[in-house]
């Protein structure tokens, strides 16, 4: 299990506020976390600066991908999973390469991730 931290919006850039943190066991509770915008930390009051930053129980990793507008020189989760062979590793595509369908996710994720 690990936690992400998520605001009470979507998409807005100025934003700095996390203050809803969710424990993440399983597909759903990532799909509750990731439906808005999120962080892989806790931030003293909330409120996400290098200066506030308490803790962290997770990697966040960050595939943007534009390196190419190549298909096959991307970085894919299956690509992850084959140096990551010892467990389980949650993913979540990005909105700029992927429209997330939150079904097929949950399905992905009930393969994926595992509690401790």
């Amino acid at each position: 299990m690990f936690e992400l931290y998520c605001a009470n919006c979507i998409g807005l850039e100025n934003n700095c506020l996390y203050p809803n943190r969710v424990a993440v066991s399983d597909a759903a509770s990532l799909a509750a976390a990731v439906g808005r915008d999120y962080v892989c930390a806790e931030y003293r009051d909330s409120y996400r600066s290098n200066a506030n930053f308490l803790s962290s129980n997770c990697l966040a990793l960050d595939f943007d991908n534009d390196h190419s507008d190549d298909p096959h020189a991307w970085v894919y989760p299956e690509d992850m999973r084959k140096l990551h062979r010892e467990g389980k590793l949650p993913h979540v595509m990005s909105g700029n390469r992927v429209l997330i369908n939150v079904p097929k996710l949950m399905e992905m994720m009930d393969q994926l991730c595992t509690v401790e």
